[in-house]
């Protein structure tokens, strides 16, 4: 189960370019029309997009998640004018700090679905380290899942929880096989369980943290693994329709 959970779990890394690709598509374009003696300046342009982006991340930090292009700039030393030099729009810089955080929080939570080879532990560790991710910068996930005005919708986390509720559907996969049982369900239960714990987590923002992070993870993992657990291991119910399907 190890070495499966590992080249399954592994796979989710690739995507990760796949999530940053708004933020170099947006550079590649601009690249493209600028001169080519200008080539010259690009990591200097990356490393100061860079700088940026960790004036963004402080400002948030310092102001919370409606900070504002003044603030920025003003974290960063500099001014708006400035900072549209290298971004185009606040939308923009948005997609820069989604990158940089979904950069920080996929392999975490990819260690942590790696942990182990007990399907419970890995689900507990991978629910403790999201809810940890949180709790360690409430700010910063409230800015980056909050749509900038004239934007794409960028949501990283929200991409991530697919790429992670993939992964969650292999491991569903693999279990219902060797329980003997019809892996066709894996993706919507795998799916189902990311979006649970996602959602249990933004109510306990919005709530103010009203319990303790290791309570809610617990809770969490309870109510997770009786799910799981019971659809590997349990036959249909009589009267359940698919009972009447499997027995065809």
């Amino acid at each position: 189960m190890k070495a499966e959970a590992v080249r399954r779990t592994s796979q989710v890394g690739a995507p990760l370019d796949k999530i940053a690709q708004d933020a170099g598509l947006r550079d590649s374009k601009a690249a493209g029309t600028r001169d080519r003696r200008n080539s010259r300046w690009d990591e200097h342009r990356r490393a100061r997009r860079e700088q940026l982006v960790d004036a963004t991340l402080a400002a948030v930090g310092r102001h919370g998640s409606g900070v504002g292009m003044e603030e920025i700039a003003a974290e960063a030393g500099t001014s708006k004018t400035v900072v549209y030099r290298h971004f185009t729009d606040r939308s923009d810089l948005h997609v820069a700090v989604c990158s940089r955080v979904a950069a920080q929080l996929l392999p975490r939570l990819r260690e942590a679905m790696d942990s182990s080879d007990h399907p419970r532990e890995m689900t507990a560790a991978a629910i403790e380290t999201y809810l940890a991710f949180l709790e360690a910068d409430p700010e910063v996930y409230r800015f980056v899942v909050t749509p900038q005005p004239g934007g794409d919708d960028v949501d990283p986390v929200g991409t991530l929880a697919d790429l992670v509720g993939d992964q969650a559907a292999r491991l569903m996969a693999v279990a219902l096989e060797r329980a003997g049982r019809d892996p066709a369900a894996a993706g919507a239960w795998g799916h189902g369980l990311v979006g649970l714990v996602r959602s249990a987590a933004d109510w306990w923002l919005r709530s103010g943290r009203s319990m303790l992070r290791t309570e809610l993870a617990a809770h969490l993992t309870d109510l997770a693994w009786a799910g799981v657990s019971g659809v590997v291991t349990q036959q249909p119910a009589v009267g359940d329709p698919r009972s009447n399907k499997e027995a065809q």
